[in-house]
């Protein structure tokens, strides 16, 4: 959590969070309404600042997780590794 690519690497807390912000303020904008000008500007920026927030809430919480992960356990997405031992193949060789 205290390294340089957890807060700014390709997929970095910090890096999705402005992500989030960005894609927020522009779903914002977009369904309020078509003229910028007429914009709700406080709307657009506490919704997109609270979404901001929240993914970096969420990426504290993964990297918490990921670093509590009991060894020998796999992860949550599953292993690749064809010797597992709940390896079931559809076409036995």
């Amino acid at each position: 959590m205290f390294t340089r690519e957890f807060w700014l690497g390709d997929s970095g807390a910090l890096v999705r969070a402005i992500r989030t912000w960005a894609q927020t303020a522009l779903a914002t904008l977009g369904l309020g309404t078509v003229n910028l000008f007429a914009a709700d500007w406080k709307n657009v920026l506490a919704v997109s600042t609270s979404a901001a927030i929240l993914s970096l809430l969420m990426s504290l919480d993964r990297r918490e997780s990921l670093l509590s992960a009991p060894p020998g356990k796999p992860d949550p997405v599953g292993s690749a590794d064809p010797s597992a031992a709940d390896y079931n193949p559809a076409c036995p060789a």
